[in-house]
This record gives structure tokens, C-alpha cells and sequence, in this order.
């Protein structure tokens, strides 16, 4: 059974976007043109956010394919540091955000949003890929903050990363799975996303779990402005370990840190607008979306419903051109001196680079040599052989 309105019917447009108690009465909500136009800006910027993605990706596959066939370049690695495990999987994050984000574009062209399994498909991104993004950016966030605070890189840590990533990935996994299972069979109006009106998410009436979500994106958005402040006294010198003659190194590190800053500061400057209007949404369920009295509040929603979605647009920029080195993104991702990575490889395989490296030199002098002592032997044969030929022509004149 076919869960669409025939939304040219003035009467079930009516209907339609007649609320109860936050939900709507026949899961379906019939858009106006005006709240179409503003839900097909979200699905663009949704688009816009992927394409940026992908382009990226691509950028870092074809550094790592000039890596493998250049036998020149010292080691190297893709991952150097444990930032560029964090950021690998908040892109990874954005692009699952970002399918959610344009699969409004499927509610603009049937002008209505209704339940059923594409709307439930919606609203699992939508909750997988918000909050696995706002966590991602919090450990970037903290990450940098402790380096900068500390004055140094922080060692390389495999173990850290990849398990902080696997507990984020099956939190959000499960949490959404779990509840969607629980309420599948109380009937769509029951169903745990729902039009909520203008995209599905998590039904209105669920409010605890949407609290749950919220809670990530507002620890994410809060402890950004958080970190900047401290930080801001901390450059002022008025606090933490400030020292007259900081170190080119230190400096250096402190410069990093502002600039690797601003993926967190971007999340917040979109997320908080979008938090507030859904919060406002929430805190009066009498008054929905839909009614003409709330006209203002589904305007300004809608807005920042699209903002909040070139997310991972704005994070592929700043990647680009303020990370330099993560990633292989403008870098070969040689291991350096005292780069955390090379650290890290030392101590676990119990051997110095330098030891590895003068090895090497002294295999490759040693090749030079052998080959230098051939080409002599070489030399030397052929010298004979035209001896050998001058005397036989003496003999025979």
C-alpha cells in the first residue's frame, strides 16, 4: 500500500499538514512551493558537499599512485600522524551525512514527504552521519588543543584512533539499528523516522533519543568555543606553560594548530543555527512546521537545514588548503625527522632509522663498487683482446 497523499487534493493537503502533538496525522507532509524551494537548496548543498568529497579522495589516490611508482622517495606513509585517522573518518562521516542530505531532493520532485523504507533510509543517514561528525570533530578538536597546549606533537598511536573510530562507528550503528528494530512494527506514525516535517529523522516523539543525538552536536559545537577561549588566553600569555623563547618549533606547531582549528570552528558556525531552530521545533510540538503561524521559524529552519549541509564542502576546503601534509594532500608523506610515525616505527620494530638508512648507503656503495671493479675487469679484457689483435697483425705483415 502506497504511503503518498495526492497532495493536488486540497483536502488531504489539509490534512496532511495538520499536526498532532508534533507528529503528522497521515505521515505524509504535502510542501508548499516555497518550502519545496527551500528543501532543494538543502539537497544541493547535500550534492555540492559529496561531489567535494570524492574530488578530494581523488586528489589523495593520485598522490598515493605517484608514491608507490616513485622507488626515489624515502618511506613514507599515508597515515603519519593520529589526526589523519581522525579526519580520514570524519570525511567518511560527511559523505554518509551527505547522501542523507540529498535524498531531499527525491521529496522536492514528489512535492511531499511520507513514510516508508526510503524515508527510513533518510533519516538512518541522516542520525549515522550527524553524530558520527560531530564526534569525529571533537577528537580533532581535542587532539590539536592538547598539542598546542603540550608545545609538541603527540606520538603516533594506532590503538588510539582505530578504537575511538570502531566505538564511534558501532555506537551510531547500533544505537540507530536497535531503536529502528524496536519500533518498526508499531505502525508508521510509531515508526523511529519520521517526516519531521520537511526530511525524516528521528520521529518528534521520540524525544529522548533526538536529546541523545543533540548532546553530540552541542558537546561538539560548545567544547569548539571552548577550546578556542582557552586557547585565546593561552596565546595572550595568560596562562599555561608560556616561555620568552619559545622554541621556531613550538611556534611553528602553535601556527599548525590555529590553522587544523578551523575544521572544528566551521562545524560549529553551521551546526549551532540548525540545533537551535530543531530545539525550538521541540520545545513546542503544538505549534508544527506547518502551521502559517510558525512560518518564520520553518524559514529559518530550512536555511540552516542547508548550511548545515556543506559540512563536508567546508571540510574538503580547509583540508585542501590548510592541512597541508595530512593525508599526502600537497606532501609525499615522507617520514622526516621526529615525524610521530617514524617514532612510532622505530620503537616498535626496536631498530633506529639512521642505522637503516646508513645500511642502505653502505649497500648501495658497496653495489657501485662491485659494479665500478666489473667495469675495470671489463677494461682490462678488452685492452688485451686489442693487444692480443695489434700483435697478430705485426706478425703477419
Amino acid at each position: 500500500m502506497s504511503n503518498r497523499l495526492d497532495c493536488t487534493n486540497p483536502a488531504e493537503y489539509s490534512r496532511s499538514r495538520t499536526d498532532r502533538n508534533g507528529i503528522t496525522t497521515y505521515c505524509n507532509t504535502c510542501l508548499s512551493t516555497g518550502e519545496a524551494i527551500g528543501l532543494n537548496y538543502g539537497g544541493l548543498s547535500g550534492l555540492a558537499s559529496l561531489v567535494a568529497i570524492i574530488a578530494l579522495f581523488i586528489i589523495i589516490a593520485r598522490q598515493y599512485h605517484k608514491n608507490m611508482m616513485n622507488t626515489s622517495l624515502a618511506p613514507w606513509r599515508l597515515l603519519r600522524s593520529n589526526l589523519d585517522g581522525f579526519l580520514l573518518n570524519l570525511l567518511v562521516a560527511d559523505i554518509v551525512m551527505s547522501i542523507g542530505g540529498i535524498m531531499d531532493l527525491h521529496w522536492v520532485a514528489s512535492r511531499q514527504v511520507h513514510c516508508g523504507a526510503y524515508c527510513t533510509f533518510q533519516g538512518f543517514s541522516q542520525f549515522v552521519g550527524e553524530t558520527a561528525v560531530a564526534m569525529f570533530t571533537l577528537s580533532i578538536a581535542l587532539h590539536t588543543f592538547t598539542s598546542i597546549w603540550l608545545g609538541r606533537r603527540l606520538s603516533y598511536r594506532p590503538s588510539l584512533w582505530i578504537t575511538y573510530s570502531i566505538c564511534v562507528w558501532i555506537y551510531v550503528l547500533l544505537f540507530a539499528l536497535i531503536a529502528w528494530a524496536i519500533h518498526s512494527r508499531e505502525g508508521h506514525e510509531k515508526s523511529f523516522f519520521a517526516p519531521t516535517p520537511f526530511w525524516c529523522w528521528i520521529n518528534v516523539e521520540y524525544k529522548a533519543a533526538k536529546y541523545g543525538e543533540y548532546l553530540w552536536l552541542w558537546t561538539a559545537g560548545v567544547g569548539n568555543l571552548v577550546i578556542y577561549s582557552v586557547l585565546a588566553l593561552l596565546f595572550c600569555g595568560c596562562f599555561g606553560n608560556q616561555e620568552q623563547g619559545d622554541s621556531r618549533e613550538r611556534r611553528q606547531l602553535r601556527c599548525e594548530g590555529w590553522l587544523q582549528l578551523l575544521n572544528p570552528l566551521g562545524y560549529t558556525v553551521l551546526v549551532l543555527p540548525i540545533s537551535i531552530a530543531r530545539w525550538m521545533y521541540i520545545s513546542k510540538p503544538s505549534t508544527p512546521l506547518t502551521d502559517p503561524k510558525a512560518s518564520s521559524l520553518a524559514a529559518a529552519t530550512l536555511v540552516f537545514h542547508a548550511t548545515f549541509r556543506l559540512s563536508g564542502l567546508i571540510n574538503a576546503l580547509l583540508v585542501l588548503f590548510t592541512r597541508s601534509g595530512l593525508l599526502l594532500i600537497n606532501s609525499t608523506g615522507e617520514l622526516y625527522h621526529g615525524d610521530p610515525r617514524r617514532e612510532w616505527e622505530e620503537h616498535r620494530n626496536g631498530r633506529q632509522w639512521e642505522e637503516e638508512v646508513q645500511r642502505e648507503e653502505e649497500g648501495q656503495q658497496e653495489a657501485e663498487h662491485r659494479q665500478q671493479e666489473e667495469q675495470e675487469v671489463d677494461d682490462q679484457t678488452e685492452e688485451k683482446r686489442q693487444r692480443e689483435g695489434d700483435d697478430k697483425r705485426e706478425e703477419i705483415q
